[in-house]
């Protein structure tokens, strides 16, 4: 299943990549970015462990590249790949232990993006809104352990600069949410009854990035 969401994610990027090419310059955007990306944790059921009751993906040093197409001179469609070299870590119970280190991964993130341009097209500077949805792939490293896919989502805000009409430099800050799965939990009304309902618990990191925006 995340083998073909994956390849339906990059079709729809070639296509659209093609599409752009077919109308015309300046509509075409590309971004090579670089950035910080937060650590994010999620709960486990003790059965599954002991030594530790939650599990947490590390922060680290974030990278990509999105490719995007301008419908108009206030709103963008991309599709964006953003990796982190990080680790698994099992939480303990108890605040005063450290964290457990389980393995290396790399976090990848796959999203179709919208970005809605505020102000002046012409303007020094445009903030901007993002939204987009895709899939977050962990991929354990040096281990026999098959990967994980699960869906996600993000929002955020940036700037954006042009120095000309090909050349500008875009900063943005997105929050990442990554559902992992949804447990029964015990929910009590106004009247006292107790009800098993069912709760989805997402894993949610923030990521910060900055880089060139060239304009084709």
């Amino acid at each position: 299943m995340r083998r073909m969401t994956l390849l339906v994610l990059i079709g729809v990027l070639a296509l659209g990549s093609a599409s752009v090419w077919a109308q015309g310059s300046g509509r075409l955007t590309i971004q090579p970015f670089a950035g910080y990306r937060t650590s994010g944790s999620f709960g486990i059921s003790a059965a599954v462990s002991l030594k530790y009751n939650a599990l947490r993906v590390s922060d680290g040093f974030a990278y990509g590249l999105s490719v995007g197409f301008r419908l108009s001179p206030n709103a963008t469609v991309e599709a964006q790949w953003a990796r982190t070299d990080s680790k698994l870590e099992g939480l303990s119970p108890n605040p005063a232990f450290p964290a457990i280190s389980l393995f290396n991964l790399f976090e990848d993130q796959v999203h179709a993006n919208f970005l809605y341009y505020f102000g002046d097209p012409q303007g020094i500077v445009r903030p901007f809104f993002v939204s987009g949805l895709g899939v977050t792939i962990a991929n354990p490293r040096g281990m026999e352990v098959s990967g994980e896919t699960r869906f996600s989502f993000n929002i955020g805000l940036g700037f954006e600069k042009m120095f000309n009409d090909r050349v500008g430099v875009r900063l943005q800050g997105k929050w990442y949410p990554t559902y992992i799965n949804s447990q029964l939990q015990w929910f009590v009304d106004w009247w006292g009854f107790a009800y098993l309902v069912p709760v989805n618990q997402y894993m949610t990191q923030w990521e910060f990035t900055g880089g060139l925006v060239f304009r084709f």
